[in-house]
């Protein structure tokens, strides 16, 4: 396995991570703004980080550059473990396309989403608009990564 690091093709990798940042704000963007009333709500306020809400009003720079950053690493991280374990995957387009997606929204949601219900009081509306954000973009993601990572 520690061979398989050093076989990584980082260019491709930072290309893939770049668009999963853009691919990611897009569709995050787009299910923020049909979800906006769960945001707005006072009940929930205490729910969100105090760098997304440090009062009433739209998050700060601060919360979108940081956000922005994380969003590359996590681009940058899939977009690796999709180099890393191309060779295992299928050869056919879409089959390699759904056979990651299926990896990543497995994983997301076995160990993120399920206890996010358990520890984290959020709407259950959000927590399926947020499923199903997820479900999207990782689509979408291993798409562009399986043309991008060939």
């Amino acid at each position: 396995m520690s061979q398989g690091w050093k076989t990584l093709r980082w260019r491709l990798i930072f290309r893939a991570g770049l668009l999963y940042t853009l691919a990611a704000i897009l569709i995050r963007q787009a299910e923020a703004f049909l979800t906006m009333q769960f945001y707005m709500k006072p009940e929930y306020f205490d729910v969100w980080s105090k760098l997304m809400m440090p009062g009433k009003g739209p998050p700060p720079a601060e919360f979108f550059v940081i956000s922005l950053l994380f969003t590359f690493v996590s681009g940058v991280f899939l977009a690796a473990v999709f180099d890393l374990l191309r060779p295992v995957m299928p050869k056919e387009y879409w089959d390699r396309v759904l056979w990651f997606s299926y990896l990543v929204i497995g994983f997301w949601f076995v160990l993120a989403h399920l206890p996010m219900l358990l520890l984290i009081n959020v709407p259950f509306g959000l927590w399926i608009a947020w499923a199903g954000t997820m479900i999207i973009l990782s689509v979408i993601v291993s798409a562009l990564f399986a043309r991008i990572i060939r």
